[in-house]
This record gives structure tokens, sequence and C-alpha cells, in this order.
């Protein structure tokens, strides 16, 4: 198993923040490396809402289904998938400070087989830099719809 971590504090509300979060379809638009997103559920975000998502990072393009595991509205929420032999488990918290709101994105990687687990670290190393990327684009949609 391996975790990869990512926090920073946005200079402004949680609930524009879960906004953003959870309006899937608009990701492509305002998140880079994401290219695509393909709902596979209907409703409102919540646990079982499951999407195809593309993202492109170093000139490869890799395509996962991912699905809300659990789904505190406008605190927290848990993601998963598995794809080419790891599960991934992503939690978000959304916590409120007097300056804004501190969003933390801790990512679980286990592997599934024993060959794969000795790409673990490489594999973190990845989803780290992912998660920071998405923290920054996040952090700037966010602070242009307050200012």
């Amino acid at each position: 198993m391996a975790k990869a971590e990512a926090e920073l504090v946005i200079a402004c509300r949680p609930t524009v923040i879960w906004k953003l979060l959870s309006d899937l379809e608009s990701i492509p638009s305002r998140q880079k490396g994401v290219t695509k997103i393909e709902m596979l559920t209907e409703g409102a975000y919540g646990v079982g809402t499951q999407w195809r998502e593309s993202r492109s990072a170093d000139g490869l393009e890799v395509t996962m289904t991912l699905t809300v595991a659990a789904c505190d509205e406008g605190r927290s929420t848990t993601i998963t998938c598995t794809s080419d032999g790891f599960d991934f488990s992503t939690q978000i918290d959304l916590s409120p400070l007097e300056e804004g709101t501190r969003v933390q994105f801790v990512t679980t990687i286990r592997a599934k087989t024993f060959k794969k687990k000795a790409l673990l670290p490489v594999v973190a190393r990845v989803i780290q830099r992912g998660l920071q990327e998405d923290l920054r684009s996040l952090a700037a949609e966010a602070e242009g719809q307050v200012h």
C-alpha cells in the first residue's frame, strides 16, 4: 500500500468548492489534464455516482471508471476506482477556516498483484503530482468565482 497526499488552503467558502467538485461534467473545461467526462449514472452527486474520466499526462491518455463510495455533502467525499492492477481510494476533505477552506486530498493505492507492488512508489509519485495539479486548478477556479 502507498499514499499520495496534497493539501491547500483556498480563499473561499466550502460551498463554492463543493459545487465545483460535484459538478463532474464541467471538469474538462476547468481542470488541466482531464480531457473527457462521461457520466454513467444520472442524478445529483452522491454515493453510487459513476463516471468515466479520461486524463492526458506526459503524452499518455488514461481512462478510468470512478465511483463515489462515500459522501458527506459539503464536507467530504471518497472516490474509488480500479485500474491496471491497482485499487485507488481518494478521500477529499473540506475544512472551513477563517481565511477560506483547507482542501485535503489523500489517495490510498493498493497493488492487486505482487508484481504491481514494486511499482507502488512510482505510481504514488505520479498520483501526488496529479493531486497537486488538481488542487491548483480547483483553487484557480474557486477563487476566480469569488473575486
